[in-house]
């Protein structure tokens, strides 16, 4: 079963974007912050990883910096942000995710980007 992270200090959001990965067939995982990625990366590697920016965008360096040390493919992660900031980080941050979600987190647009990753993933399970 394919397995999705979550990284998000927000545990509605989280939640709910547990839930939709679920429907789509993913195991799920969530952290509230990226200092116990190590532990949880130990035993394996997750297919995608969804990952929150931060309220105006000041975690997305931060948490893209600790993905890329514990060997996470950065086109495997999905970066959460708000309208005003998606500009901006992809710019300073272009290779370094897949792709951005938007706030507010709608379930269609949520169903999508995970419905895109699940057949993705399918391809190749090993990033």
């Amino acid at each position: 079963m394919a397995w999705l992270l979550v990284i998000d200090e927000d545990q509605d959001e989280a939640a709910f974007i547990e839930r939709i990965a679920r429907k789509q067939g993913y195991r799920t995982t969530s952290l509230s912050h990226e200092r116990f990625l190590d532990v949880v990366l130990e035993e394996s590697s997750p297919q995608w990883v969804v990952v929150s920016a931060g309220k105006h965008g000041e975690l997305a360096g931060q948490r893209l910096d600790t993905l890329e040390r514990e060997g996470v493919n950065p086109g495997r992660v999905l970066l959460i942000t708000g309208a005003q900031q998606a500009a901006r980080l992809g710019k300073e941050h272009a290779l370094r995710f897949g792709s951005v979600l938007v706030r507010p987190l709608g379930l269609e647009p949520l169903e999508r980007q995970i419905g895109r990753a699940s057949s993705v993933s399918g391809e190749s399970r090993n990033g």
